[in-house]
């Protein structure tokens, strides 16, 4: 049988147990011997929770148990309640709710251990016109026990279902992360550092070139246009250079004492020394006759 922790302790259980309200009263038989035989073979068969209450043949079923746990009481849970007495006749009458049955549940003890427990405590009194203080210092309080049950069994299925999604969450976002993690440790790997840093050198080297390329390409285009730029200047030049004329048979005159340039015939005398100088080399001449 599979057996779970109880709440706090280190006391193990089954996950059910056994209800003794039919061993007593009109709503079971009276047979005290077969009852006990009952507890026994439970008790044989691993089951360690009683339910019962002093309401149960008004105490006659805590006798039974009572006398069934002879040589078994460190191993056996019981469970009990009261609030609701049956009748002195044990007619089976519910009655109880009177300040004596629920005084109990006033208990200042009582209270600071449900208000302490680190154990979530649900209130099932089950006598709603009144209202005991371990009504308010429980976690919850339910009308009935059956109603507490239900509760309890209800919320425990959202809680599975919550712990359920969580844990699915929690196992995405560690494979997220180890995933990441992976990623990390491979970029790290020497071989693929090397292969990045060429693929990076390669990447500039070639990006240098390119750069190198343009520079040539701007420096070529710079020079074109300055040569052309230079050569119309000296095309200008060449037209306006007074000299260029002697390429063609001309020659220039000018006076030998003061170097002015002679334009026209009457500037001259008779005597006037002159230098003429031709496209290649010159010559020194006198005045012998002048013309108008």
């Amino acid at each position: 049988m599979e057996y779970r922790k109880f709440g706090t302790t280190e006391f193990q259980v089954p996950p059910m147990g056994l209800g003794c309200m039919r061993m007593s009263g009109p709503d079971g038989g009276a047979d005290d011997e077969e009852s006990i035989a009952t507890l026994h073979m439970a008790f044989d068969r691993g089951i360690n929770v009683l339910d019962t209450s002093a309401n149960y043949g008004n105490g006659h079923n805590h006798e039974l148990i009572r006398k069934a746990l002879q040589g078994h009481r460190g191993r056996v849970i019981v469970h009990t309640k009261s609030g609701s007495p049956r009748t002195p006749d044990a007619s089976g009458v519910r009655g109880g709710g009177s300040p004596e049955d629920l005084w109990p549940f006033n208990d200042e003890s009582v209270a600071r251990a449900i208000y302490t427990s680190a154990v979530p405590v649900v209130a099932a009194i089950g006598h709603q016109i009144d209202h005991c203080i371990a009504d308010y210092v429980a976690d919850v309080c339910a009308p009935t026990p059956s109603a507490a049950a239900e509760l309890v069994a209800q919320e425990y299925g959202v809680l599975r279902q919550r712990v359920g999604d969580l844990r699915e969450r929690l196992l995405r976002t560690i494979g997220h992360r180890l995933d990441r993690l992976q990623r990390e440790l491979d970029d790290c790997d020497p071989d693929r550092l090397v292969t990045r840093l060429r693929h990076r050198v390669d990447q500039r080297s070639q990006r240098l070139d390119e750069a190198v390329e343009h520079l040539m390409a701007a420096v070529d285009g710079c020079l074109c246009s300055h040569r052309s730029r230079l050569a119309r200047s000296a095309m200008v030049l060449q037209a306006r250079n007074p000299l260029s004329s002697l390429a063609r048979g001309f020659a220039y005159c000018e006076r030998e004492t003061d170097g002015q340039p002679v334009t026209a015939g009457g500037d001259l005398s008779v005597g006037d020394h002159l230098r003429l100088r031709f496209a290649t080399g010159e010559a020194r001449c006198r005045v012998e006759e002048t013309r108008p």
